[in-house]
């Protein structure tokens, strides 16, 4: 659920028995606002939430992939091929998002990339610990 400077997570969404554990977060940033550095990670996406013991993720509408180091504290750029806003000044490159027709699944280059990045591995290295 969110508005237009923040939202609340309703679950994790990946167990039901109430063992999964937060290992990172990603959210996105949306359409370009003056009013916001959209393309960087703001205090609140820095700060609490045990942003000591978790790396964050955000994507943006300059068509950037951020990381945020819990341990390091820097951001770096994983892509900066993501769709992007034509009207973001910071823009990098002319991948236009493409509106959905109604009633068709959602799919999206930026969890695609979570999922294979960061939950895959992570599960893969619990598996080798649980065994």
């Amino acid at each position: 659920m969110g508005w237009e400077s923040t939202s609340i997570p309703l679950g994790l969404g990946l167990s039901n028995d109430g063992d999964a554990v937060t290992v990172a977060d990603a959210h996105t940033h949306g359409a370009y606002s003056e009013e916001y550095e959209s393309n960087e990670f703001s205090d609140t996406d820095t700060e609490g939430n045990d942003r000591d013991k978790i790396d964050g993720y955000v994507s943006t509408p300059g068509g950037f992939l951020l990381k945020y180091s819990h341990k390091s504290k820097d951001v770096s750029i994983l892509s900066s091929d993501l769709p992007s806003d034509p009207e973001d000044p910071e823009r990098q490159n002319t991948v236009d998002y493409k509106e959905l027709p109604k009633n068709e699944p959602t799919s999206n280059m930026f969890w695609d990339f979570i999922k294979r990045n960061v939950i895959l591995p992570l599960g893969k290295g619990a598996e080798a610990v649980k065994h």
